[in-house]
């Protein structure tokens, strides 16, 4: 009796490594495919580039601004005070904090109506956002993509 191999691939995976899985695959006498959804806690892969560059043609000037800022941080959080300070160049007020939260609520929504999976830009109650590090990651791959230099952050 033949052993059969089992494969999972998710829908966090480059085309590169789903080939490699297929092409292995191929050569085994069988071979199941398992497709399951992966969560935010276990991205493993890059985000297509073709993901990444609908959001950035979607979001709004304030939107890559305040994206612009959580890339640079490279995975570090941000707070809302320094956020709102350097997005609007003045001190933080009632105004701009609400404002603050309106933006990483369309990012949020941007970012699912691409594809891609809102809680890559982590947020904590007293620290503040975060950008999840393979979503830095798959900027830093495609950052020759003149797209995703429309992002100002190269």
């Amino acid at each position: 009796m033949s052993q059969v191999k089992v494969f999972t691939l998710s829908s966090s995976m480059s085309l590169s490594k789903v080939r490699e899985v297929l092409a292995n695959s191929i050569r085994d006498e069988g071979f199941t495919l398992k497709y399951s959804q992966i969560s935010s806690t276990e991205f493993s892969d890059h985000i297509p580039i073709q993901s990444l560059t609908a959001l950035v043609s979607n979001l709004s000037g304030k939107e890559k601004v305040f994206f612009n800022i959580l890339y640079r941080k490279k995975g570090e959080f941000i707070s809302r005070m320094d956020l709102s300070k350097l997005i609007w160049e003045k001190d933080p007020n009632n105004s701009t904090l609400a404002q603050l939260s309106q933006i990483v609520g369309r990012v949020k929504r941007k970012m699912q109506s691409t594809g891609i999976d809102s809680s890559l830009i982590k947020t904590h109650w007293k620290k503040g956002y975060a950008l999840h590090s393979s979503l830095y990651e798959s900027i830093e791959m495609h950052k020759d993509d003149r797209t995703i230099q429309k992002l100002a952050v190269l």
